[in-house]
Parts: structure tokens; sequence; C-alpha cells
């Protein structure tokens, strides 16, 4: 979790030795003084989210504008840090699901068109379904054989010899 909340700039920095800290006790993360502005931790956004829509009305009552326009600020740097998470980690799992074909022939992404092509026929001789292996694993490979010559047919020039 301390990977993920220092990639979005949530990490809080260590409580000295033998401080005790509780929910409500303020850290210098949360502290508007430490820092000149408002910074959102995972307690203050925890809060937030937990609080009646009446709640959160009475607390912006009690607040000055300036508070409010600098927790504003933060929820809107929070969800924009989300926003660029969740795009890496979409970005992470297509490249993952590109390369799980490229394993399913046992070769690598670099191999060339012949590399690939001979590596399927290998594999297909080994479970093709007339020679005693699974419908299933067969299409599977078939299937990822499509897709990465049509990935290549589609990229168009990259070097890759036959």
């Amino acid at each position: 979790m301390e990977v993920i909340r220092a990639f979005a700039g949530e990490a809080e920095p260590p409580e000295p030795a033998g401080a005790a800290r509780t929910p409500e006790a303020p850290t210098a993360a949360r502290e508007p003084a430490a820092f000149g502005h408002y910074v959102l931790g995972d307690v203050a956004l925890a809060r937030e989210l937990r609080m009646t829509p009446k709640e959160a009305e009475d607390e912006a009552r009690a607040l000055s504008k300036e508070k409010l326009e600098d927790m504003n600020r933060a929820l809107d740097e929070y969800i924009l840090r989300q926003m660029c998470f969740k795009s890496e980690i979409v970005d992470e799992i297509a490249r993952l699901h590109e390369d799980s074909a490229y394993a399913i022939l046992g070769v690598s992404s670099q191999a060339t068109d012949a590399e690939i092509k001979r590596a399927y026929r290998v594999v297909a001789m080994q479970c093709h379904p007339d020679k005693g292996g699974d419908k299933e694993d067969f299409q599977e490979l078939r299937d990822a054989y499509e897709k990465i010559m049509e990935q290549r047919k589609t990229a168009g020039g990259a070097d890759r010899a036959e």
C-alpha cells in the first residue's frame, strides 16, 4: 500500500519514534501549516467519503473559503492522480495481454515472423486434436498465432525478416 501511496503522492512522513498516532490526530501531511496548503491523506479521504451530505455541509460552513478551496484543489489533484494511475494500469494490462499470445507460442515479442511461424508449427503438432491434443488448447494456440500475425500486419513494415 505504501508503494501506491508514494505513487499517488500521498505517502506520509514516518512518525517520530514513540509517537502514538490516532485517526483523529493531525499529522504533518494533513496539516495545512506544514506545507502551506491542504494535502489529502488516506485518513482524510476516508473521512470525507464516509460523511453524509448533512455532515459535509455542516463542516463546509465551519471552514473558511480559503480552506475549502485548498480542500477542493487537493481533491482535484487526487482524482487526477487516480485517473493517471488507472490509465497506466490499463496500459500494463493491455501489454501483458498482448505478451500472453507470444508466451503461448513460446517466443518473445522480438521474434521474427519466421521464428513465430516455426514455433507455431512445432506447438501445433504437439497439441493438434488429430495427434491426441486438446481441442481447446489448439484453438487457443491458433487464436494467439492469428492475433500476433494480425497485429504485425497492421503494425506495418517492422524489421521482421522471414
